[in-house]
């Protein structure tokens, strides 16, 4: 099978990654094999030149750059995760990760931010013990631990020491 093949037949237990007992019924494993079409996604937040030579890229038929959104579109995205994640939306709170956090570190605006902040923020107050809700202590600790010790890393490559 070429990866450009479609609606290939599977068994599901291979494509579930088991294999089914031998005195498993016949006429129930006829019925495990289901056609399906496949679309193989790729991510990464690295440039494509970056990630594999270009005989592979021409193989990848659709290239789509996700960049920044606006900040009106940002608050949006925010909102929409507080409200998935059960935290109330809190304005001063949105400006603090904007400005403080965002603007200070020179990140940019992604879409993917919010949800996976606001997911720690409630991650961390359910193991607290208390109200997720948009604390200028949760919201540091989220950031904190979302990008982990990357200004430490650029420091210490600044400086031509090894953290």
């Amino acid at each position: 099978m070429s990866y450009e093949s479609t609606a290939e037949p599977v068994k599901i237990g291979y494509l579930m990654d088991f294999l089914l007992s031998d005195d498993f019924p016949q006429h129930y494993r006829d019925d495990l094999t289901i056609p399906f079409d496949m679309v193989l996604v790729f991510s990464s937040n690295l440039r494509p030149d970056q990630l594999e030579d270009a005989a592979f890229l021409r193989r990848l038929g659709h290239k789509i750059a996700i960049g920044p959104v606006s900040s009106a579109e940002y608050e949006r995205i925010f909102e929409r995760a507080c409200a998935d994640e059960g935290i109330v939306h809190d304005d001063s709170a949105f400006g603090r990760l904007v400005n403080t956090y965002h603007r200070s570190h020179g990140r940019p605006l992604l879409a993917c931010y919010p949800r996976d902040l606001l997911h720690l923020v409630a991650s961390r107050a359910r193991y607290l013990g208390v109200a997720a809700e948009l604390s200028p202590d949760l919201l540091d600790w989220a950031w904190h631990g979302y990008f982990g010790n990357e200004a430490l890393i650029e420091a210490a490559s600044e400086s031509g020491s090894a953290a």
